[in-house]
């Protein structure tokens, strides 16, 4: 669709890319109603899919809003009581037992930031009793991929489907636009297969063996980082130990699937949803990230170099899609904080002066 009005946003894309932060790119701006403009670049079209990777979090977090409004159980309820799964594990039991649903949306749980369950292996409940018992709480808002693994928990016995059916039923994902797991050892949809119908994701997963590295933890199974994987989750917990299927990552979709997610949010006249668009204080609404990425609103990013960013106050979003891990060898991915606040800047001037 073309549009001059987004032309610098546009610029600013095509710059990043030429300096070497990504290869390709897709976009969309939207607003409660329409989508105003969107592109791609590089070998990506504007139905390429992308592996969303932390972006996931937001679907699980809606998915967690639509159950909260339905009565399920509320927000200001403890964790542990709501997975029976982890009756027998007193650590468990004690730690999950003190922390409520919002502190796991906002990040202010305590719980580790990250632990690479892959390097373990065996069931998920006495694994995380033992990594809890030897990882005491954290203060303050420590963003945590545990959160949400434990959310998705959440999701399933709360509806009492995995993970990828509980989104079709709450409407948060269809077969076509997605969003999708793509799970290990089921082949990708053939309709997905080809040039230009899935983003390469990344080459391995360099930043994790460092991170497992430091920790003097080891993992033989590290894909390759001279080889392009496409189709597969990059990241580590997801793939490796959750089969694909994570509430902290693992879906994949186009530019579209972030737009209606999106809407759903600018929409909202009232309730948690818009609740969630707010900063509790911490830099965090329930779910979405609050700073300057994000002019007059709210957002989230995936450590692929995905992005959502939407502005509530003035009704207007944008979906950034990139692959900045798609470089052979690759261990210290490109930081892409300046090219998101100065796209969605970008977009908010000239949405603005339209």
């Amino acid at each position: 669709m073309a549009d001059t009005s987004f032309q610098q946003a546009v610029e600013l894309i095509e710059s990043y890319r030429a300096a070497g932060c990504y290869p390709d790119a897709a976009y969309a701006v939207f607003t409660r109603d329409e989508i105003l403009f969107r592109g791609a670049c590089g070998t990506a079209n504007a139905n390429t899919w992308f592996d969303f990777a932390s972006l996931t979090k937001l679907f699980t977090t809606t998915a967690v809003l639509l159950l909260a409004e339905q009565g399920a159980f509320a927000l200001a309820d403890t964790l542990a009581p709501l997975l029976p799964q982890t009756a027998e594990y007193p650590v468990l039991q004690q730690r999950l037992g003190e922390i409520t649903l919002t502190q796991l949306l906002t990040h202010t749980s305590g719980l580790l930031p990250w632990y690479p369950f892959y390097t373990q292996g065996g069931p998920f409940y006495p694994l995380l009793a033992k990594v809890l018992a030897e990882n005491p709480a954290q203060s303050g808002m420590r963003y945590s991929d545990l959160n949400f693994i434990l959310l998705g928990k959440l999701v399933e016995q709360t509806t009492g489907r995995p993970l990828p059916q509980a989104l079709v039923q709450l409407g948060l994902s269809t077969q076509q636009q997605g969003p999708l797991y793509f799970i290990k050892g089921t082949p990708v949809p053939a309709r997905l297969r080809g040039p230009g119908r899935i983003a390469i994701g990344c080459f391995g997963n360099g930043v994790e063996e460092k991170m497992c590295a430091d920790r003097g933890l080891a993992f033989g199974g590290f894909r390759s980082k001279w080889q392009p994987v496409t189709g597969q989750a990059n990241d580590g917990n997801c793939w490796y130990y959750f089969g694909g299927v994570s509430g902290h990552a693992g879906l994949f979709g186009p530019a579209d699937a972030l737009v209606a997610l999106g809407r759903r949010y600018l929409c909202a006249q009232s309730g948690l949803l818009v609740q969630a668009m707010q900063d509790v204080g911490v830099g965090r609404g329930l779910g979405f990230e609050c700073d300057a990425k994000y002019p007059d609103g709210c957002g989230h990013t995936g450590f692929t170099g995905t992005s959502l960013w939407l502005s509530p106050a003035h009704g207007v979003g944008m979906a950034l899609l990139t692959n900045r891990l798609a470089v052979p060898g690759q261990t210290t991915p490109p930081d892409l904080t300046a090219c998101r606040t100065q796209v969605h800047e970008a977009v908010l001037r000239a949405f603005l002066a339209r």
